[in-house]
């Protein structure tokens, strides 16, 4: 997610800052790592990308909330359910360890339960869904998550 110098300020955040966005309107809610937008961006103007308005629920001018989030802890396992895609030579087998675990391997990746995620391979582009997470319903997928699969 992508904010503005000036409004990162106003806020009493800065880049690189973990936050929790909530759509009022939708009652959604995710984490997102915040960064500085370009110099030319429009004020009080938020750039996410679609993953992130899919998991808001959110359109274009909807109003968001923005609060710094200090609560994410690291999750020790994870469940998911594939909700959308195809991949049809993927088994859940070789679909976990090439993709998934590549996936979540470069980097700390935060998410809340119920959010959404696209997983884009050779085989195709697959959607996944947190369904239970564990110790909390909110933080970071490291290296060290054990990653389940509800097919």
């Amino acid at each position: 997610m992508f904010l503005p110098l000036a409004d990162m300020e106003i806020l009493g955040l800065k880049d690189g800052d973990l936050v929790h966005i909530t759509c009022p309107s939708r009652r959604k809610d995710t984490l997102a790592l915040l960064f500085l937008s370009e110099s030319n961006a429009e004020p009080q103007a938020i750039l996410m990308n679609h993953i992130c308005r899919k998991n808001l629920a959110a359109q274009v001018g909807d109003i968001v909330n923005i609060q710094i989030f200090n609560k994410a802890v690291n999750f020790s396992k994870i469940v998911l359910r594939k909700i959308g895609g195809f991949a049809p030579y993927a088994t859940p087998e070789n679909h976990e360890q090439n993709s998934l675990t590549e996936y979540f391997s470069n980097g700390y990746r935060p998410v809340c339960k119920n959010d959404l995620f696209e997983i884009k391979n050779q085989l195709g582009t697959m959607e996944f869904m947190i369904t239970w997470s564990e110790p909390s319903s909110y933080g970071f997928v490291t290296p060290d998550t054990m990653i389940a699969i509800d097919w």
